[in-house]
């Protein structure tokens, strides 16, 4: 499991945190953001008379919504025609869609940010709850169909539509009546392994894992009196799985041995999701959100600044976290740790010079490789990176700044001074 090092400062003993939510003034409820100030969203609006059928749109950002482009319209042709109620995008340019026409739900992909869509095989006839994009070439797709509960998982492929799991008596948890896109059933750490959360009609949860890309599944987890969730699973071992009345479960061997590691709420979670082994989020109805850097250990509030129902939370990278609530508000951590510093503490890497005008170096003490450096102003905006073990800073202005250091299998914390 990866450590996260709490370092020591050679300024006086505080604790800076930057775990800092603000309302982008979005409100949308079916925002994907890709990258730090990226992402899409689409909406779907009546067409221009009854028997138009509806009108969907998908816009882009770069810049957190304070402007964006429509790069895609469509629909709005006749009866029933064309709803999304999915969207997908792996990155800036790969997405998938799923497209309704009089309960019929068909697939297209985009391979130039959303200009363009070109359909893929296979159609369900009832909306998809969840799709997940695993590269640009395979997705997993879930839905219930219509009568007794039926949930089934396809995966999908540019020349196939192969249905991989049926539960009889099951159903994927889904929000149709809002319209919020993905639910959260699905996770997948590659195309081979995954793991899927469906319910049965005695009001039990399951989460199911494949290591064969959906040829066999077994059960990992069952929950009797909580409904299961959300999942997050950053590695094949790791995972993690939520539950109502604010429970939180941890898997340290990627089976069936799972340990309690629920945040200090009552409250519904609805959403959860880890960068890595010991860094996620969870938020919760009444407009939770907490934060947890050591696996689950402990778990601290944040301040949301809603009442409202959280519904999906996101980790970007280490540098930034969206969630958005029932009503679409869309929120940014632009900072998702905190610093602490004490005194008389050894420390585990070292900067120098401090203060430095032109470079700074680092030299780490046990001779670990640097994968990455980020240099973070006062108020916790990223102001410069790298990926050695020299620094440029000689365009930063005069200041205190704080750097991260991730060295293979743990991050790096300390501080210094630009003259």
């Amino acid at each position: 499991m990866k450590i996260l090092l709490i370092l020591t400062s050679i300024f006086c003993a505080n604790i800076i945190s930057f775990g800092q939510w603000f309302n982008l003034g979005v409100h949308e409820a079916n925002v994907q953001m890709i990258e730090d100030n990226v992402g899409y969203q689409f909406s779907n609006n009546s067409g221009s008379t009854p028997a138009a059928g509806i009108v969907n749109s998908i816009s882009f950002t770069q810049d957190d919504w304070q402007m964006e482009t429509i790069v895609n319209t469509g629909g709005g042709t006749s009866w029933g025609c064309c709803p999304i109620s999915n969207l997908h995008f792996l990155d800036s340019d790969v997405g998938l869609r799923s497209e309704g026409y009089q309960g019929v739900y068909s697939f297209q992909q985009t391979i130039d940010g959303g200009v363009n869509w070109s359909n893929l095989p296979g159609s369900m006839v009832s909306r998809p709850t969840d799709v997940c994009l695993i590269n640009d070439s395979v997705a997993y797709v879930a839905g219930n169909f219509y009568g007794p509960p039926f949930a089934k998982l396809y995966r999908l492929t540019p020349s196939s539509f192969t249905q991989i799991f049926t539960g009889d008596t099951m159903s994927f948890h889904a929000n149709y009546t809002d319209n919020r896109g993905n639910m959260g059933n699905i996770e997948f750490v590659n195309s081979d392994i995954g793991f899927i959360i469906v319910k049965d009609t005695n009001q039990i949860s399951y989460l199911f894992k494949t290591i064969d890309s959906g040829v066999s599944w077994n059960i990992m987890f069952t929950d009797s009196i909580n409904e299961l969730t959300s999942v997050s699973f950053p590695n094949g071992l790791i995972g993690y799985v939520s539950s109502t009345n604010g429970k939180v479960y941890k898997s340290t061997d990627g089976d069936d041995n799972w340990i309690g590691t629920h945040p200090s709420t009552i409250q519904d979670i609805n959403s959860i999701d880890f960068i890595d082994d010991t860094i996620g989020y969870a938020v919760c109805n009444s407009g939770q959100i907490y934060r947890t850097i050591n696996g689950g250990m402990t778990w601290d509030e944040e301040v949301s600044g809603l009442t409202s129902n959280i519904i999906k939370v996101k980790i970007i990278d280490i540098n930034a976290a969206y969630c958005i609530d029932e009503n679409g508000t869309l929120l940014k951590n632009k900072f998702i740790l905190s610093i602490r510093e004490e005194e008389n503490h050894e420390q585990s890497f070292l900067v120098f010079p401090n203060p430095a005008h032109q470079t700074i170096d680092i030299s780490i003490l046990n001779n670990s490789i640097i994968d990455d450096v980020y240099i973070y102003d006062q108020i916790g905006s990223l102001v410069s990176s790298g990926k050695k073990n020299q620094i440029d800073i000689s365009n930063l202005v005069s200041g205190i700044y704080f750097i991260l250091i991730k060295s293979e299998d743990q991050y790096l914390y300390s501080k210094f001074i630009k003259n």
